[in-house]
């Protein structure tokens, strides 16, 4: 019995089987023309990365056009004579936009450019490498894996400084209530409830307009997560708004702490009715070709050889790294709070709650004894207070995480942090794991690329501005000109 996904892969699995006869087909015809067997010509198809879209630009050609100073500095190094059969195509510009949609929207384009590439009766028997930039790595690599077998036509894909990105969607067991969905799907709502005690407070002190004006705050998150641009925006304020009320809760001082309570059960009833209605849900958009239903739903594997650049020290990396520490974190602080709560025997529970009943009993037969007053304030805010400084923590780390994910994958990390998750790593998620035809080669700028950097003014994160980068992809790109195995067949 196959499920709808079943259906769908064996649908593709046709699909792609029927498009590699098509090609075989044209290649045949194609190898008339050349009877030694040897591809005439090898097409060198740049990709750039983000925020670099040559439309934009005011000088062309940029670096990775045709005839642009990746060009030109990589037919400075190796044989000439090599050369005269390297091309470099004009591949399509995609818009550069930080996000996963222009990534999306980029990669169908380019899937159907390299059919057309492969299709086409004038380039159908050449080679074809395909070099990308940043995030123009993750498009260039999903445009391949989508072309299935017709992939494997492409001699190699080399990627520079490319963080490869994947989100997946993070299940919850039934009746699971994790830290991640408190600090992401209900952070619109946890941020709602603080702003409306604080509101209450305001208005039991016939504080109307700050009353009102709280009431507004509270529910701005919600309001701007249902906007793209100003999703980072809504993260911020949930995060911030408990760690502002609750010192100015001390500001506010209400007539009792019996006063404060009621504010907050009141609150805390209006935004449970609110937060079912939030529709926080509806702001996610996902997912994706390269998206994973559920962390251990992969990708399926990349067909063409992989050569991964990346420089250690870059502004991409580092963005990266840090994200990942601060992901890694959060997620535990939140995992060892969640579970300590869990952990707590019984009688601890029972022995606060006594506490609570039998200190304020007391307070309220003894009103002016100032031991009873205390006994009061601890044994309803130690309980209290503790679980939800460490809450406010965790949720401030755990938006600084998300914000640096977002800053260098694109800005839906923050439509709802408890529901997707965004992997970034060196080489792309795949199916076959260690099978899969990658290789990473990490590149410490040397003396003279540093000081190629210097006198450019330019980023780490450009690394094919290196010198020695870019003698090694010079060498690479002439190693696929005429194939070990092609010069023996001829």
């Amino acid at each position: 019995m196959t499920d709808d996904r079943d259906e769908l892969r064996i649908l593709e699995d046709g699909i792609d089987e029927l498009a590699k006869l098509n090609l075989e087909f044209f290649r045949e015809i194609a190898k008339g023309k050349h009877p030694d067997g040897v591809a005439p010509v090898l097409w060198v198809h740049v990709i750039h990365g983000t925020w670099a879209n040559p439309e934009e630009s005011k000088v062309r050609p940029t670096w990775s056009e045709p005839g642009g100073s990746l060009e030109l500095a990589l037919r400075k190094c190796g044989d000439a004579a090599l050369w005269q059969k390297v091309r470099f195509a004009r591949t399509p510009n995609w818009s550069g936009t930080n996000s996963f949609a222009a990534r999306a929207t980029a990669t169908a384009q380019l899937r159907d450019y390299f059919k057309g590439v492969l299709l086409d009766k004038q380039t159908t028997f050449d080679r074809h490498v395909v070099i990308a930039h940043s995030h123009g790595g993750n498009v260039a690599a999903d445009a391949l894996r989508s072309l299935g077998p017709l992939a494997e036509n492409f001699s190699g894909l080399l990627t520079l400084g490319t963080p490869f990105v994947q989100r997946v969607r993070k299940w919850e067991e039934q009746g699971e209530v994790s830290f991640d969905s408190i600090t992401g799907i209900h952070a619109h709502a946890f941020a709602l409830f603080f702003a409306l005690t604080l509101a209450f407070c305001w208005l039991a002190d016939g504080r109307y307009w700050l009353s009102a004006a709280t009431t507004v705050v509270g529910a701005m998150p919600w309001i701007l997560a249902r906007f793209q641009r100003f999703l980072a925006l809504a993260g911020g304020l949930s995060a911030a708004i408990p760690l502002t009320v609750v010192p100015v809760y001390w500001w506010v001082r209400p007539v009792s702490l019996g006063g404060l309570m009621s504010c907050a059960v009141g609150a805390f009833v209006v935004a449970l009715f609110l937060a079912s209605r939030m529709a926080i849900m509806h702001s996610v958009r996902f997912l994706g070709f390269n998206d994973g239903a559920a962390e251990d739903d992969l990708p399926p594997p990349l067909k063409t050889p992989l050569l991964a650049i990346r420089a250690p020290a870059d502004e991409a990396s580092l963005a990266i790294s840090a994200a990942s520490g601060a992901v890694f974190l959060s997620e535990s602080l939140g995992a060892v709070g969640i579970k300590a709560l869990r952990s707590v025997p019984g009688w601890i529970y029972a022995v606060l709650g006594a506490a609570m009943v039998i200190s304020t009993w007391c307070a309220l037969v003894w009103p002016g004894n100032g031991f009873w007053k205390t006994a009061v304030a601890l044994s309803w805010s130690v309980p209290v207070v503790v679980p939800m400084v460490g809450l406010i923590v965790s949720l401030i780390l755990k938006f600084g995480a998300t914000l640096l994910i977002a800053l260098a994958c694109g800005p839906e990390a923050l439509e709802a942090p408890g529901i997707v998750r965004v992997f970034a790593e060196p080489l792309p998620r795949s199916e076959d794991a260690l099978g899969a035809p990658s290789t990473l080669r990490m590149v410490f700028p040397s003396s003279g690329d540093l000081a190629a950097l210097r006198k450019g003014g330019t980023l780490r994160h450009s690394i094919y501005e290196y010198p020695s980068v870019q003698a090694y992809m010079a060498d690479w790109i002439l190693r696929h000109v005429v194939p070990p195995h092609e010069v023996a067949g001829g």
